[in-house]
């Protein structure tokens, strides 16, 4: 009876070794997404009780803290809806906003004019583009975020204790930093691949 032949048996390539800057990165990533995720429950949970969704409370908690205040010399007139020629109104753009949100621009409409509607924000057109609107809060709009803030002070206060106001202000400085090395450093690896055939 013939031998039977038997083909050789092809075993798994070992996966390559991972990367240990990407894989240190990654996990950093998680761990951020992890920790952004619990705080916003929380501030949503403290946003819902003042029929705010999470993401109406950003866009105003954005507009009051990025606002710019115009020098004295720029100030607007006495109907508070005019600026001199020229100078830029206070307040955030909608790419700005979209940008502080993490929304799409299109989606930052719909959200403006809801809140706009509510009396919390109102818009200024741009002196230099008439297209775009800068958007600031209204006091009534400022008032309503303190009071989802001063909801949130116990719990801000028992975290400031538990963390430590000196490793917050540390996680800021960091946190600020990666986002500026996140801005000027390449999204895609290739481009500082070296090319085939390159000298």
């Amino acid at each position: 009876m013939a031998a039977r032949n038997h083909a050789p048996r092809r075993w798994p390539r070992p996966h390559p070794p991972l990367s240990a800057a990407a894989e240190k990165w990654v996990e950093l990533g998680e761990r951020i997404s992890v920790c952004a995720r619990t705080l916003r429950e929380r501030v949503s949970q403290a946003a819902a009780q003042h029929d705010l969704t999470p993401l109406e409370f950003t866009v105003l908690f954005s507009c009051r803290q990025r606002a710019a205040t115009p020098p004295a010399s720029q100030a607007s007139g006495a109907n508070g809806h005019t600026s001199p020629e020229g100078a830029e109104p206070p307040g955030l753009s909608q790419n700005q906003i979209a940008l502080a949100a993490s929304v799409s621009p299109a989606h930052v409409s719909g959200l403006v004019e809801q809140l706009r509607i509510k009396g919390l924000l109102s818009g200024q057109r741009s002196a230099t583009d008439r297209r775009r609107q800068h958007w600031q809060a209204t006091p009534t709009g400022a008032a309503l975020l303190q009071s989802v803030l001063a909801e949130l002070a116990p719990w801000a206060a028992e975290l400031d204790e538990a963390f430590g106001p000196r490793h917050a202000d540390q996680t800021f400085r960091l946190l600020d930093r990666l986002s500026e090395t996140l801005l000027i450093a390449p999204a895609d690896a290739s481009s500082r691949a070296p090319h085939k055939g390159a000298a």
